[in-house]
């Protein structure tokens, strides 16, 4: 499959519809399963505490620059510019795609984000066979490593400013 523009400006609509069941059902499933995944993960309790504490305004605001930042990086795309930054949002994404259905087993049910995840697997599929039209696989690799590594620090810097903001 050859990689088009008019392929990957389906990644926002992808993305966003993600984002709105993370900040659907975010907050009253933890304020249901914080306590009791905090006692069977007792690792993750930092984090599992700060994410029962966002407020859904904060995790809109995190989730809207998220949005920001992968429709930029596909009206570039789209607008000729080359299709790295696309592949590196894309790749990010499936990572944390399958990061939900890792917690999901792991958990042994649903998580915010899991049927979403679910369902833009084909996308992400697809889009990586596409992505193989235009560069080597170490090249897929080494920028879906570099998005995945910006998206995490991103994601990061977003846990924190709602951290702060929680208390």
């Amino acid at each position: 499959m050859v990689l088009t523009e008019s392929f990957a400006v389906v990644f926002p609509a992808v993305f966003l519809l993600h984002e709105v069941e993370e900040l659907l059902f975010m907050r009253r499933w933890m304020g249901r399963h914080a306590s009791p995944l905090m006692r069977r993960f007792p690792r993750m309790k930092p984090l599992l505490a700060v994410l029962a504490r966002v407020r859904t305004g904060a995790f809109a605001a995190a989730a809207a620059e998220e949005c920001i930042i992968v429709a930029a990086c596909t009206a570039a795309a789209a607008a000729g510019a080359g299709f790295v930054a696309w592949w590196c949002c894309v790749a990010a994404f499936a990572l944390h795609a399958a990061v939900h259905c890792a917690q999901a087993a792991a958990v042994g049910g649903y998580v915010p984000g899991v049927a979403t995840s679910l369902l833009s697997m084909p996308y992400c599929i697809i889009a990586a066979a596409a992505a193989a039209s235009l560069f080597s696989v170490r090249e897929m690799v080494l920028w879906g490593l570099a998005g995945a590594v910006l998206a995490a620090a991103n994601l990061c810097a977003l846990h924190l400013i709602m951290a702060r903001r929680a208390k």
